[in-house]
């Protein structure tokens, strides 16, 4: 009788772990084709600006923040880039604001309501500083596909950038700037 019992035991627990060891994890790997896919479902080219900031207007504070290289302050992280310009975001917005040194407002990200990955986010001129878009022109979709890897393209679909970690990268692979990557 404890033979059996021990036979059973083992074979009992051989099962859960074989379980164990055989329960496989994939993520899926991102082919610049399935971002694009993703970044231009539903895409919009032109927005009305007129509920869009043109300037911080928490620029006194953001400066504090800007010159540690950026973080959290309140409900809204700062982004600083290297060169010279910012990005704010409210914790509860869907818009994240892009601006020069001085304050003043030149792009908006807008993405969908939610956390899950992937996160898509449509880029849109404001005002006229960037030649060759007109204010509220879309200038770029991006699919961020995890906290550190995203894939940005031009409004023709043709891949910009890619981020990977702190490094930005153009399509042919010469680098096109660093961030630091702050997690809340």
């Amino acid at each position: 009788m404890t033979k059996l019992f021990l036979t059973l035991l083992i074979l009992l627990v051989s099962v859960s772990w074989a379980e164990d060891v055989l329960h496989l994890r994939a993520e899926h790997t991102w082919t610049i084709d399935d971002a694009k896919n993703e970044a231009f479902q539903d895409v919009v080219y032109q927005i009305n600006t007129s509920n869009i900031q043109t300037e911080d207007p928490n620029w006194v504070e953001n400066k504090v923040i800007i010159a540690r290289g950026g973080g959290k302050i309140g409900s809204r992280q700062i982004t600083v880039f290297d060169r010279g310009m910012y990005a704010a975001t409210e914790e509860d917005s869907s818009i994240t604001y892009y601006y020069l040194s001085n304050g003043k407002t030149i792009k908006v990200d807008i993405k969908p309501p939610g956390n899950n990955y992937p996160k898509t986010e449509r880029s849109y001129a404001i005002g006229s500083y960037f030649s060759g878009y007109q204010d509220g022109q879309l200038m770029g979709v991006s699919v961020s596909i995890s906290f550190t890897e995203s894939f940005d393209f031009n409004p023709d679909g043709t891949l910009d950038t890619h981020w990977s970690g702190q490094n930005c990268y153009h399509a042919d692979g010469s680098s096109c700037g660093t961030r630091q990557l702050l997690k809340n």
